[in-house]
């Protein structure tokens, strides 16, 4: 039985899932697509984003991941091109491109070292919700479905 159920393996989700797994804690991660092959956002990370990788453990496994550092930069004002910019070659301050879908996968991977995280694609947490609620003998309206009971 898990002492956390987390809705969405988003970067947080899957952030949260893994410090709390690492902990011991136990941690069900529900989500629900059946995988990330979908349109993300965020895909660009700052030296922040980078850091708290680090701060996780996970750095090692971040820098595995297939990537791209942007070297310059177009700026338009008000949809018109003003100019580029050169960035310097900062390799560990720069932003890096990075697939969410890889980094989340990493991320899942790695909470699922510990026995403490289950992970559960294509889940809905309405259904389970509503299921939850007919046993406490509650009714509730999903799009997916009905729970009453008496």
């Amino acid at each position: 039985m898990a002492d956390v159920v987390i809705v969405g393996a988003g970067p947080a989700g899957a952030a949260l899932a893994y410090l709390l797994s690492r902990r011991g804690i136990g941690v069900t991660l529900l989500e629900r697509q059946s995988d990330f092959a979908r349109e993300l956002r965020g895909e660009v990370l700052m030296p922040s984003g980078i850091d708290a990788f680090e701060q996780m453990g996970l750095g090692e496994a971040f820098r595995a991941l297939p990537m791209a550092r942007p070297r310059r930069l177009g700026v338009h004002l008000n949809g018109r091109f003003v100019q580029h910019l050169e960035l310097p070659d900062f390799v560990e301050t720069a932003p890096h491109i990075v697939s969410q879908p890889a980094m989340l996968e990493m991320r899942i991977a790695r909470a699922g070292a510990f026995p403490s995280f289950r992970f559960l694609r294509g889940q809905s947490a309405a259904e389970l919700l509503a299921r939850h609620a007919a046993q406490m003998g509650c009714s509730c309206e999903t799009a997916a479905r009905s729970a009453r009971t008496s």
